[in-house]
């Protein structure tokens, strides 16, 4: 990492942003689809690329809970099994839906995971915890169901999603959902964690066991929108037996695969990691993840619906994430975390970071700017010691959208000068760092 010292009083926007791109230049790049196959000594299989036909074969549980901005499960399979072993840990601090926890348990490794999102949270330790479906079936056939739960302290913008009659069954379910997760007995933990991950995904969608009128499943539109969509188009919030959908979306998730690793998820920021990995820090082989794209992708503003299911207010949600359209806070908070991240792998151990662009406004001006680029810039200030760390390569990573988050995320389309649209393409990078000494 030659030349990476940030020159001293240069820390507007405008210089932050050059010295990023400068940074960023030199390193070596390579594109995803060119990347060779890799063998995953637990299955003993070999691993493609994830832009390879054929190899986006993802387990079902995956669907759990759809939410804005995750990347492909086969991505998370090819870095572990490219740069970890079997028994080894894997760490992911902005864990989100759980993806690369999920992969590394059934892949043979320990997962440790971190994120300050109660939902993403929920949704990671119900993918990982060991259930059966007959645990969650008689667990769902037990939840307490009542139509006269009371909807006088149900937040108007609540009530526009539900039917009264299956927002009463939500309020019950809640209720239960809430004793069993603080359990003292881990079984009951366990499958109220599986459950309540389960009825995070169902709060809101299109599907016909979705409990909400019609919406997107990614994330919880806002309520003005919703109003104003409602009226245009006369959309009708639908009556559900919610133990009935709860029954038949856990179908659908099952069997689990054998997970031989185990898993610990924590609610806590990429800079505690140090504090709650205790024994595995500095035993860490690998750490694959995607940090927030400054303010592009509003996470807790987007899981407001299932924030207040858990009872949690979206905006002191968002307090304690990274989220900023600030160049320089948004380095500053990187530097402490991948400082603490770092710390936390072994020596040979590897560092994947994935990240996408965002607009910032500089200057007056408005540009694209490559979240790796800014990590890139980051870690340069942390890099004080010879051969400390070694960037090894960006792989630039593309694809058309056409469903899913991902094309959430992204729009879909661009609107050309002319008026007419185009397909919109994903573009996203990835950066591997090999941690030396």
């Amino acid at each position: 990492m030659d030349g990476f010292i940030t020159r001293a009083g240069e820390d507007t926007p405008r210089a932050l942003l050059k010295e990023a791109r400068r940074l960023s230049g030199k390193i070596r790049g390579q594109l995803s689809i060119d990347l060779p196959a890799v063998t995953d000594h637990f299955s003993l299989s070999s691993v493609q690329a994830w832009r390879r036909n054929g190899m986006n074969h993802n387990h079902p549980i995956h669907q759990m809970m759809p939410r804005v901005g995750g990347f492909p499960p086969s991505l998370a399979r090819y870095f572990i099994a490219a740069y970890s072993e079997p028994g080894e840990i894997v760490f992911d601090p902005y864990c989100g839906k759980g993806t690369v926890l999920f992969e590394a348990t059934r892949m043979g490794r320990h997962a440790f995971g971190g994120d300050t999102a109660p939902d993403a949270v929920i949704s990671s330790r119900a993918k990982c915890v060991p259930v059966s479906f007959s645990q969650v079936a008689n667990y769902i056939q037990r939840l307490p169901i009542t139509r006269t739960a009371a909807l006088a302290g149900v937040p108007s913008d609540v009530k526009l999603f539900y039917h009264p009659d299956t927002l009463r069954q939500v309020l019950r379910v809640r209720d239960q959902l809430l004793i069993d997760l603080v359990s003292s007995d881990k079984r009951t933990r366990d499958t109220a964690n599986f459950v309540c991950g389960v009825m995070l995904g169902l709060l809101h969608g299109h599907s016909a066991l979705a409990l909400s009128l019609p919406c997107n499943q990614c994330f919880a539109m806002s309520p003005g929108y919703v109003r104003r969509y409602v009226r245009e188009h006369d959309l009708k919030r639908p009556r559900r037996d919610v133990r009935q959908c709860l029954m038949e979306k856990a179908i659908k998730l099952f069997p689990q695969p054998r997970m031989v690793g185990k898993a610990k998820i924590f609610q806590a920021s990429a800079e505690e990691c140090l504090r709650y990995l205790r024994t595995a820090k500095g035993n860490v082989a690998l750490v694959i993840t995607s940090p927030p794209y400054l303010d592009r992708q509003t996470y807790s503003k987007d899981a407001w619906l299932r924030l207040w299911f858990l009872r949690c207010n979206h905006r002191e949600v968002a307090k304690q994430s990274l989220q900023t359209g600030s160049v320089r806070l948004f380095v500053d908070a990187m530097q402490k975390s991948l400082d603490a991240i770092m710390k936390c792998i072994k020596v040979g151990g590897r560092l994947v970071l994935i990240g996408g662009k965002a607009r910032v406004a500089v200057g007056g001006d408005v540009q694209f700017v490559r979240i790796i680029d800014l990590c890139v810039l980051a870690l340069s200030r942390i890099n004080r010691k010879p051969a400390r760390l070694s960037v090894e390569t960006v792989i630039h990573d593309w694809k058309v959208m056409n469903r899913g988050s991902y094309f959430a995320v992204h729009r879909g389309k661009s609107v050309l000068k002319g008026g007419g649209v185009a397909p919109r393409n994903g573009e996203e990078d990835i950066l591997i760092v090999r941690k030396l000494s």
